[in-house]
């Protein structure tokens, strides 16, 4: 589901290039950690994501990040 979730809005090649990286490697990994993989390496290629994206790529490209630390 994770890959499913994030992969949808790209283009086929860019699907298996990214499923040819990471489901070997994945197999074991939490869903989160595969989650952040997959937007780690998405961000990497196209940071702002494709025109009318709706996806959790488009909503994080979209929002600033978030830090735990408080502010000084």
């Amino acid at each position: 589901m994770v890959f499913a979730d994030y992969l949808h809005d790209l283009l086929p090649e860019h699907q298996d290039a990214l499923c040819a990286a990471l489901v070997e490697p994945a197999v074991g990994w939490t869903p989160g950690k595969l989650a952040n993989r997959l937007r780690r390496m998405i961000l990497e290629h196209d940071p702002a994501g494709p025109p009318g994206a709706t996806g959790p790529r488009a909503a994080n490209a979209a929002s600033p990040p978030t830090s735990t630390k408080p502010a000084p």
